[in-house]
């Protein structure tokens, strides 16, 4: 069990980090550990009403991934009306995935948006987005609406920027996505023929 300080910390910030994905307010968190990162996805997930765009290894990371709250709040997202999902990862292990009874790509693969083809995932096989200004390590993010965007800048420990209103680099984010998403040497993941019954 955590410390009372501990537990104390994440309530506050999990009430500011709500706060201001609400009010979609232009201020920048630096974020960092597992506990951070699942507070900001869920309310990525609660708020975002158009898009999320994702670019992440693997999405199959007990830590924050596969936690309840993470895959609950994209199954609600996934089946609000009209949002979309574009998810980038650099490896797929189709095997693993289809073995899991519940992970990232079933609750995708079980959603609204994928019914109705409003989501798109595909695999860069192991190319990935660097940043010397992050010591030339690769970047995870996700972007989401045009104004909120989470950057990890070290994958590791888990350490990111994030902003619920920042329209202006939560676009240029979108841009390089679409850089990714579109390259001639990805290819598109059929999550109906991962999950064959």
């Amino acid at each position: 069990m955590k410390p009372k300080t501990e537990i104390d910390e994440l309530k506050s910030y999990r009430e500011a980090v709500a706060h201001l994905a609400k009010h979609k307010v232009n201020n920048l968190l630096h974020n960092a550990g597992n506990d951070h990162a699942l507070i900001i996805f869920e309310n990525i997930f609660k708020n975002a009403v158009q898009e999320i765009c994702i670019v992440a290894k693997d999405l199959n990371n007990e830590e924050v991934v596969l936690k309840p709250s993470y895959l609950n709040g994209l199954s609600e997202f996934l089946d609000k009306n009209d949002v979309k999902l574009k998810v980038l990862v650099s490896e797929f292990d189709s095997a693993t995935i289809s073995s899991e009874d519940d992970s990232f790509f079933r609750r995708v693969f079980n959603s609204k948006a994928y019914k109705e083809g409003r989501v798109e995932i595909k695999n860069s096989h192991g190319m990935g987005f660097r940043n010397s200004a992050y010591g030339n390590s690769f970047l995870h993010f996700c972007v989401a609406d045009g104004t909120m965007f989470r950057l990890e800048t070290d994958i590791e420990q888990r350490k990111a920027i994030c902003n619920f209103g920042n329209q202006e680099f939560a676009s240029e984010l979108r841009k390089v996505f679409d850089i990714g998403f579109l390259n001639d040497k990805t290819t598109i993941i059929n999550l109906d023929q991962v999950f064959v019954y």
